[in-house]
């Protein structure tokens, strides 16, 4: 699951801080996830999923597809959800 998370972050171009804000987790829990020191526990992947429209199949072991949403609705989920915070 590591290695996934820190796609994911990548991907969204975030910084461990941000990210760990964006989810609602520690940085510290953040840290030790990507580093495989230690495993998030459901409600922290459901968190990470319902952010990014992440299956949770595919965070958890990497079977079936890593979107929950075609990736190109993803860009305007992504803006929506930009909009609605403003």
């Amino acid at each position: 699951m590591e290695k996934r998370i820190y796609e994911i972050r990548e991907e969204n171009k975030m910084s461990q801080r941000t990210f760990a804000r964006e989810v609602g987790i520690s940085i510290n829990t953040l840290i030790e996830a990507e580093t495989g020191r230690r495993k998030l526990n459901d409600r922290q992947v459901t968190l990470v999923c319902n952010r990014f429209f992440i299956n949770k199949s595919w965070l958890i072991n990497g079977q079936g597809e890593k979107y929950k949403f075609n990736p190109k609705s993803l860009k305007y989920l992504r803006n929506w959800d930009q909009l609605v915070k403003m």
